[in-house]
């Protein structure tokens, strides 16, 4: 059983990069059981920064990384937009200083967990 459990564990380092968080349903999907992922983030392995969401860590977590894994590990279609992506291309000067929020649009509904980072 530790065999398996350092394979699955060599799987995740090489699979999951740092800093890109994944939610529970893609664990399962790699055969990651709630026990074991809660082994992982006693260990230090994972940390869980809301309910269902998975990252191995590196510095603080970020909405870059949020949107990379989105698209790259998770499959979601999206697109960062509106005043996200007017600041991305170096516009924020003409825009009103608001409360900063991240606009990311796609044709797929986003998962609940989104919101709760």
């Amino acid at each position: 059983m530790a065999k398996q459990k350092k394979g699955k564990l060599n799987y995740l380092v090489h699979h999951l990069p740092e800093g890109l968080p994944v939610d529970a349903a893609w664990l399962s999907g790699k055969g990651y059981s709630t026990s074991l992922r809660s082994q992982y983030v006693a260990g230090g392995w994972l940390k869980q920064p809301a309910r269902q969401v998975y990252w191995r860590p590196r510095g603080p977590l970020r909405w870059q990384e949020v949107a990379i894994s989105l698209q790259t590990i998770l499959g979601y279609p999206l697109t960062v937009g509106g005043r996200t992506a007017l600041e991305l291309q170096g516009y924020a000067h003409y825009l009103a200083h608001q409360t900063k929020e991240v606009h990311l649009y796609g044709s797929k509904r986003l998962p609940t967990w989104l919101n709760k980072l």
